[in-house]
């Protein structure tokens, strides 16, 4: 559903605030306004058009990373690149012990699933793996045992994300008759795919 709401915003949303923007802004300086069609009118829909992706792009992102919740590291407040699975172990039973439901006032049995959670993913050498290469995903593959299994996992939904994202782009292709925009999505999606099947290929198999 997220999905479908970032491409509605991209497709529909631009061109509606373009349109509304350019003629609030010939409402208020109508000695600037062109005739519709003439250069200086379309140097002007570029210009908003520029103003308005960038804003909306900046609000995006912002929205994306106000949601990013705490990942498994830092949840169980250790060192990604260095910690042991005694420093791990130590760490999970003081936080269990704050947060558990039943030894503690302010318990909150929602964040104790989630440092479980963190913990059996961090404790195992191939769920730890699983986590790096697909996210909290890695939850959905009931039957992944083995990094093997993760990374094939991760492939397999990186490539229908990317036909269902294609599939949307076509339907979009149809609505939005702006050439330049039409373009650019085309573009960031192959880019992003790209970039997501080299950082999977690039993993490095124990």
């Amino acid at each position: 559903m997220e999905m479908w709401d970032s491409f509605l915003g991209w497709a529909i949303l631009p061109n509606f605030l373009i349109s509304f923007l350019q003629k609030q802004y010939y409402s208020f300086r109508p000695a600037d306004q062109p005739p519709p069609g003439s250069a200086r009118y379309r140097t002007h829909n570029r210009r908003f058009y520029t103003l308005v992706v960038v804003a909306y792009l900046v609000y995006s992102i912002g929205q994306a990373l106000y949601r990013i919740p705490p990942n498994h590291y830092q949840l169980l407040q250790v060192d990604p690149s260095n910690f042991t699975p005694k420093e791990l172990r130590t760490n999970f039973r003081r936080l269990s012990l704050q947060h558990h439901p039943d030894k503690s006032a302010s318990g909150d049995e929602t964040m104790m699933i989630r440092l479980r959670q963190a913990y059996e993913a961090l404790n195992d050498p191939a769920k730890r793996l699983g986590y790096e290469v697909m996210g909290s995903s890695y939850l959905k593959c009931s039957h992944c045992s083995t990094f093997q299994d993760y990374v094939r996992e991760a492939r397999s939904s990186l490539m229908g994300h990317y036909i269902r994202s294609g599939i949307m782009l076509v339907i979009f292709h149809f609505i939005n008759k702006d050439q330049f925009g039409r373009v650019v999505r085309i573009m960031g999606i192959i880019l992003l795919a790209s970039l997501e099947l080299y950082l999977l290929t690039r993993v490095n198999t124990p």
